[in-house]
């Protein structure tokens, strides 16, 4: 969580950070930001997320895109990461 709250200190003092959609359009239509411009994204569905990203989300007031797999919710088959994970 530390690692994370540094890396939006960094953000919050550098960027302008927006939801992914209007900053897609804007890309979409070649349009320049004025300010240096982020979207955050994270994939997976983790635990973690809600319980890491979300509450720091809030305290900085940054908005975010959550990319969730579908195909694994309410199943009982592994994503991919935790395949991996104990595969080795």
């Amino acid at each position: 969580p530390e690692t994370l709250r540094k890396h939006f200190k960094i953000l919050s003092a550098t960027t302008n950070v927006i939801p992914l959609t209007p900053l897609v359009a804007a890309l979409q239509q070649n349009k320049r930001c004025s300010t240096p411009t982020v979207a955050l994204t994270f994939d997976g569905g983790w635990l973690e997320h809600r319980e890491v990203v979300l509450p720091l989300l809030l305290e900085f007031g940054f908005p975010a895109t959550f990319l969730i797999a579908p195909a694994v919710v309410g199943t009982n088959e592994l994503p991919w990461r935790e395949k991996i994970g104990l595969a080795t």
